[in-house]
């Protein structure tokens, strides 16, 4: 049986469909889990971070409040803190910085070209520039990621050097 070139042209249609369809349910599930880890990930660096600073900030009080010591003894203590309270908005910063990722991700798909031949969907000179954008805001947020937590693990050395400072003088 041979093929019309009506029922042809359909087939090729409704392939077109199915791969546009295809396109944008993988666009919506890696939107959704890019959204989600990035969110986690900077529920860590926020938690971990500001639990720091709240337990220096309740040590010095703790300690300040039996009295003996002068500021310039809490010096390394409140160093860990400013560490800690950089690290907090570095967290806030990679927030930022990943929604903007994720919106230019999106971008990027949107303004791809569905078209009817094979491959159905094409990148065009827009949908390039808003993924090279997506990918330099994405490396900028891995950046201040792994920036919260090394002010974290920095703030901790330089917290237990300040409290290690303080037990030797008593």
């Amino acid at each position: 049986m041979n093929e019309t070139p009506q029922s042809a042209n359909d087939r090729e249609i409704r392939a077109a469909e199915r791969a546009h369809d295809h396109v944008k349910a993988r666009e919506l599930t890696l939107m959704d889990a890019a959204t989600r880890d990035a969110t986690e990930a900077i529920r860590v660096a926020l938690a971990i971070n500001g639990g720091a600073a709240v337990a220096v900030l309740t040590f010095t009080g703790a300690v300040t409040y039996k009295g003996g010591l002068a500021l310039g003894d809490l010096k390394l203590l409140l160093t860990s803190l400013g560490l800690f309270g950089i690290g907090v908005g570095c967290a806030g910063v990679t927030a930022a910085l990943a929604y903007f990722a994720n919106s230019l991700y999106s971008a990027s798909h949107g303004a791809t070209d569905f078209t009817w031949t094979h491959p159905y969907v094409r990148a065009n000179a827009k949908s390039d520039a808003y993924w090279r954008w997506a990918r330099r805001t994405n490396w900028a947020a891995v950046v201040f990621a792994a920036l919260a937590l090394i002010l974290f693990i920095a703030g901790l050395a330089v917290a237990a050097w300040g409290i290690w400072s303080l037990v030797g003088r008593r």
